[in-house]
C-alpha cells in the first residue's frame, strides 16, 4: 500500500503559508521539512491523506464544517491524536443555528474552510 507523504509549513515571521511548489522558491514536497531541520520559524503539518467534499486536501492544522449543509455549522480542527495513532476532528465549538434554520441534518463530507494560522477568527477566540 502506499501513500501520499505530503507537508505544508506556517512560516512564524513572514505569516505564510509555505506549500510545496509555491512561496520561497520551494520546489520539492520536503521543502518545508528543510525549512524545519534549518531552524527556520515553521511549523509542519502533515497532510492526512484524505480530501474533502471538494476534493481539497486536508492538512494537519486545518478547520473544516463538519456539516456543510448551509443551515448547521459544526466547526472542527484536523489534529494528531498520540493515544489513537491517528488524525481526528477537534470540535471547537458545539452546533450553532446558521440563517436561523435547520432542525433535520443529514451528514455529509467535510469542507475545509481555513487553517488554524491563517484564520484564527474561526476559532471563535480560542
Amino acid at each position: 500500500m502506499s501513500r501520499e507523504i505530503k507537508f505544508r509549513a506556517w512560516h512564524k515571521k513572514e505569516r505564510v503559508m509555505l506549500k510545496p511548489n509555491d512561496a520561497f522558491g520551494t520546489t520539492r514536497d520536503l521543502d518545508c521539512v528543510i525549512y524545519y531541520a534549518q531552524g527556520q520559524p515553521v511549523e509542519l503539518m502533515q497532510y492526512t491523506g484524505l480530501k474533502d467534499m471538494n476534493g481539497v486536501k486536508i492538512y494537519e492544522g486545518d478547520i473544516v464544517n463538519l456539516i456543510p449543509d448551509g443551515y448547521i455549522q459544526e466547526l472542527a480542527t484536523v489534529e494528531w491524536d498520540d493515544d489513537n495513532a491517528s488524525y481526528i476532528y477537534r470540535r471547537i465549538s458545539p452546533l450553532e443555528l446558521v440563517n436561523g434554520e435547520g432542525i433535520f441534518v443529514k451528514w455529509k463530507p467535510v469542507e475545509v474552510i481555513g487553517n488554524i494560522y491563517s484564520n484564527p477568527e474561526l476559532m471563535g477566540g480560542k
